[in-house]
């Protein structure tokens, strides 16, 4: 296991925030171009959070580090995300506080958990499907208004996997606190 933090799967989750700033300036630039380049430096970062997992175990630089740095990435670009899609109308705003709601109760067990038990727990399968489905839901809305079939049926499988996911991360975390295994 590395115990470095400058890895190059902890530099792909760092970068995924990096490129944020970006993405919400062609965002709000409002026109086809923006929206095209808010499409590649969305699928950029979506990349990274994939790459990173990848690479970690490729090389073995699997980390503390990066079990923190990973999911903390995640919910910071979904949240900015989702924040940014509410503002200009590409999703609803019940969707965005579901997944809020969700990554606060998640990092705060997770926070809890690293300072009582000092266990960082990894994220899981069904929370990387959640927030694949996730992606390529903000992904589809950039094109589609959220109120057509395709992009609704998305949001609802979204919300099944935001559901499916968080159980999953509570049956974990009942388990290390009661029975004191990972």
């Amino acid at each position: 296991m590395a115990n470095s933090l400058w890895t190059f799967s902890n530099v792909l989750s760092i970068s995924r925030v990096a490129l944020l700033p970006a993405i919400l300036y062609v965002l709000f630039l409002n026109t086809h171009i923006g929206t095209i380049l808010t499409f590649i430096l969305l699928s950029i970062a979506a990349l990274t959070d994939y790459l990173d997992g990848y690479f970690a175990r490729k090389w073995n630089q699997v980390s503390e580090y990066g079990k923190i740095i990973d999911p903390i990435a995640d919910k910071i670009c979904v949240g900015v995300m989702g924040i940014a899609f509410v503002s200009v109308e590409k999703l609803p705003l019940w969707f965005f506080l579901l997944i809020i709601s969700r990554d606060a109760i998640i990092l705060l067990a997770g926070m809890w958990l690293k300072s009582s038990k000092k266990i960082v727990l990894s994220s899981n399968r069904m929370g990387k499907w959640a927030v694949t489905i996730v992606a390529c839901t903000f992904l589809l809305a950039l094109f589609i208004p959220y109120q057509q079939f395709s992009v609704q049926f998305l949001i609802y499988c979204s919300t099944v996997m935001l559901f499916v996911s968080f159980f999953q991360y509570l049956q974990r975390f009942y388990k290390i606190i009661f029975t004191d295994s990972r």
